[in-house]
């Protein structure tokens, strides 16, 4: 159990990905609970999306995170499936690929990553 933790905090930190067409970029809103989280689009979309297991039960994500959700065209609420947590330095490398979307909700990231690192290497 303990090798499975290291490799998702490893592949969180380490991992730049670069959004396709199937995928976006959105701000966590708020979590419904059963590992749904409601999300909203730099459009102003909200949906809900779902947590992967490999992500649960991890402190750094919460309200305000950014992540790449993989879209689902089928499904009434649930539009979506979490893939990827973003923080400050992969927002910063996708802002320098210029993809990164132009919203005032997507203006300035509010990630204190110093902190959400500390928290990880604290936890395991």
């Amino acid at each position: 159990m303990f090798c499975r933790k290291r490799h998702v905090v490893n592949n969180v930190l380490n991992t730049y990905t670069l959004s396709t067409d199937k995928q976006k970029i959105v701000k966590l809103v708020r979590s419904c609970g059963s590992n749904l989280h409601e999300v909203v689009t730099p459009e102003g979309e909200k949906f809900l999306a779902t947590m992967p297991t490999k992500f649960r039960n991890y402190p750094w994500v919460g309200r305000g995170c950014f992540v790449l959700v993989d879209t689902i065209k089928e499904g009434g609420k649930l539009k979506g499936e979490i893939i990827h947590l973003l923080l400050k330095e992969q927002i910063q490398h996708l802002m320098d690929e210029g993809v990164w979307p132009d919203s005032k909700r997507f203006s300035v990231p509010s990630l204190k990553t110093q902190r959400q690192i500390q928290i990880l290497i604290n936890y395991l």
